[in-house]
């Protein structure tokens, strides 16, 4: 029994596959708006009706990988070791996933395409980058034993620290993968650790061109204790 589930689980993953790997050259070569699903079944051998088995829009398939990479981040999160604090056991997660990054470079460069060229996909892109959110956010939650209905911390870590490899993810396209994206990442995440000190104009990275960015430096205020420090110390009991 187990080994026919695992027959079955090959196969569906070999027909996702196929499937991506037909509406990646299709969009590539016709443009997503003038490809169909019934193109794309075609391509893969299969019928449009196993098409809609494995992907609800063609929006889906330019985001093919989003479910398998959030499996992983999920498995990386509940693996990181109950000692680390919660904004560690993220970053190291994200390294993780970030670390597939590279044999996947021609793919995903063509996905930030496509994304960024159609309305559609981006908007599907914009729901899978919320859902990556919740999914990171319940995890810290649970790691801190909160509600996170209730307490903003778990959700503003995520949003920060996804939008950290978001950034991160998008340099490493447009600079043609000069730099490997886990070092990148790394780079961010240092940042964005270091709050609002980062953008100081010492700390900024040089303009492209004209002078440098005027930066306005902090006020005293901005010296105060952070109230989200729990979440970087490693106190996992949500007590204040």
């Amino acid at each position: 029994m187990d080994q026919a589930l695992g027959l079955r689980a090959r196969k569906r993953q070999r027909t996702h596959r196929a499937l991506e790997d037909a509406a990646l050259r299709l969009f590539a070569e016709a443009g997503f708006e003038a490809t169909t699903v019934e193109q794309i079944a075609a391509e893969a051998d299969v019928s449009p009706r196993t098409f809609f088995h494995h992907f609800a829009s063609k929006e889906d398939v330019v985001h093919g990988d989003y479910e398998a990479r959030l499996s992983r981040l999920t498995e990386g999160l509940g693996d990181r070791p109950p000692h680390e604090s919660a904004a560690t056991a993220v970053r190291n997660a994200l390294l993780e996933v970030a670390a597939d990054y590279t044999a996947e470079w021609e793919r995903l460069l063509l996905r930030a395409r496509l994304t960024a060229g159609n309305p559609s996909v981006l908007a599907r892109s914009l729901a899978l980058q919320h859902q990556w959110e919740e999914v990171v956010a319940g995890a810290v939650a649970d790691r801190l034993q909160v509600d996170v209905a209730a307490d903003p911390r778990p959700r503003l870590l995520a949003a920060a620290t996804l939008s950290a490899m978001r950034v991160a993810q998008r340099r490493w396209l447009e600079t043609g993968g000069a730099t490997p994206l886990p070092t990148l990442l790394v780079e961010h995440l240092d940042l964005l650790e270091r709050g609002l000190r980062g953008f100081d104009a010492e700390d900024a990275p040089a303009a492209p061109t004209g002078e440098a960015p005027d930066v306005t430096r902090p006020g005293p205020a901005a010296t105060r204790a952070d109230p989200g420090d729990q979440i970087a110390d490693g106190d996992h009991d949500g007590k204040e």
